[in-house]
């Protein structure tokens, strides 16, 4: 999609051509999504996003509140910490491949949870 400032260009596109457009982005989005006073603070690494928590202890409803326009913040940080893998496209594309299964049957992780939970709310 080429980063969290593009989503709302290529939803607006989309959604021009009457398409449903769904969103699941990066802990750092909800910045742009309801914390504008906040750009350029930094939420990669675990510290930074819990620190961000504790600063704003309303974020996980503020989340929660966007689902109904279509935007799914992933509650820990970014897809790639979700899966274990590392950034770019050959690695995603091997995970699906070869890990998703696997990944998609544990259900006492957290992660795992939170995204099957977004994909049975957009396939409603």
């Amino acid at each position: 999609m080429g980063g969290k400032n593009e989503y709302e260009k290529w939803s607006k596109l989309f959604k021009a051509f009457g398409l449903s457009v769904y969103g699941i982005l990066d802990f750092d989005y909800l910045i742009n999504a309801c914390y504008p006073s906040e750009k350029g603070t930094k939420l990669r690494e675990l510290k930074e996003i819990n620190e961000f928590k504790l600063r704003h202890p309303e974020w996980e409803t503020k989340i929660e509140e966007l689902y109904s326009s279509g935007i799914f913040i992933l509650k820990n940080g970014d897809l790639e910490h979700y899966l274990s893998i590392k950034k770019g496209l050959t690695e995603t594309i091997d995970f699906c491949n070869n890990k998703l299964t696997t990944y998609l049957s544990d259900e006492s992780n957290f992660e795992r949870n939170e995204i099957h939970k977004i994909i049975d709310q957009i396939m409603i």
